[in-house]
């Protein structure tokens, strides 16, 4: 990082040339320019919409000349889909369609779903038919699904034939009565054990 009263310390330099930012962006401070030559690609999909290419820069002197050089980049397209636009018998097709038109065989593209969905819908979505379109489609095909489930509240009752408590005290009672009078202490002992730990951790 590099601070703007960096900057302003240092008028002397006419050109501070900047770099991280992938925009192309020019300021002026007193009679410096700060210049971000922007990126020649694109990197990730949230700049798919930023211009790309370099600058070109001439001093003679006192003089300077600055020219930002267009570059054609990759294409590269970020597809968001709102769940309220799919058709709930065949979510699958009406997502398929929008891919369709938004594949390039030469550029990269990125799938977003987004919104909310009920889940025995959002069952009906085909990931891997969606996959396999967009990848054949484009150069590179990415998706992303950040779909809100939407699930009807589901009520537990309970059983005493599914309390593992009651299980385990059950199958160890039956372990005790085969054993000799001899042995009885011990698996009694370790049954008593066994219910103290279960009941420390169920309760954690």
């Amino acid at each position: 990082m590099i601070r703007l009263s960096s900057l302003e310390n240092n008028r002397q330099i006419n050109l501070f040339a900047m770099g991280h930012i992938h925009q192309h962006i020019t300021r002026t401070l007193g009679n410096s320019l700060i210049l971000y030559t922007g990126a020649t690609e694109h990197f990730d999909f949230g700049e798919a919409e930023n211009e790309t290419g370099f600058c070109y820069v001439e001093v003679e002197g006192k003089k300077m000349k600055v020219e930002h050089i267009k570059t054609k980049s990759q294409p590269m397209k970020q597809l968001k889909l709102h769940t309220s636009k799919f058709t709930v018998q065949n979510p699958t097709e009406t997502i398929l369609k929008a891919l369709v038109g938004a594949s390039d065989s030469s550029g990269m593209l990125q799938l977003l779903l987004e919104g909310e969905m009920r889940f025995e819908e959002y069952l009906k979505i085909n990931f891997p038919r969606l996959f396999d379109e967009g990848k054949r489609r484009n150069f590179y095909y990415e998706s992303l699904d950040k779909i809100k489930l939407i699930t009807e509240s589901v009520k537990f009752q309970s059983s005493d034939d599914l309390n593992p408590r009651n299980e385990l005290i059950s199958v160890a009672n039956q372990a005790i009565k085969k054993v000799d009078s001899n042995e009885k202490k011990f698996w009694e002992r370790a049954l008593e054990l066994a219910v103290s730990y279960y009941d420390r951790y169920a309760e954690a």
